[in-house]
């Protein structure tokens, strides 16, 4: 796994506030999408012990908030996948 990735995950199992999270940088779109789902959303320990709600909503914006922030450095054929 990426570095960058792992300490991310790292955060979210941590309930890290995303305020203190870094976002990977200069990783592929369709990357940080297995990333997002794989080891976040079908992790079989967030399947069966998830953050509280609040945390989770407030983690998502944060990444949604990234995801949308990046999408100009790559073309509509990438953001598209």
């Amino acid at each position: 796994m990426d570095p960058q990735n792992f300490t991310l995950l790292r955060g979210f199992f941590a309930l890290v506030s995303p305020k203190f999270l870094n976002f990977p940088e200069n990783m592929a779109l369709n990357r940080l999408n297995d990333f997002f789902v794989t080891d976040i959303l079908l992790n079989p320990h967030f399947q069966q012990y998830p953050p509280c709600n609040q945390y989770q909503q407030k983690f998502w914006k944060w990444v949604i908030q990234n995801l949308e922030d990046i999408t100009g450095q790559f073309s509509e054929k990438e953001v598209c996948f």
